[in-house]
């Protein structure tokens, strides 16, 4: 093997191959981890302002469609005469 790890890990071939695609894949987006703590906070966000708009609806609405409506029969209309 050509690596000596710190921590005591076993250099095989497999554990050697990882490292080398992880490192590939790191120096090809290195703003990929920035890039995924923004998605997390614009989620957050996102999840905040639809939980926000639904309730301000029901709030909104609600007045509308609890109200009763009444027919009072013989009162107006056509059939008053």
């Amino acid at each position: 093997g050509g690596v000596e790890y710190d921590d005591g890990t076993v250099a095989t071939v497999s554990q050697q191959a990882r490292d080398v695609a992880q490192f590939l894949s790191w120096t090809s987006e290195p703003e990929s981890e920035e890039r995924k703590k923004n998605a997390c906070k614009y989620m957050v966000v996102l999840a905040f302002m639809a939980l926000s708009v639904g309730y301000y609806k029901r709030w909104k609405w609600s007045p509308l469609k609890t109200r009763q409506i009444a027919y009072v029969k013989g009162v107006g209309g056509a059939g008053a005469h």
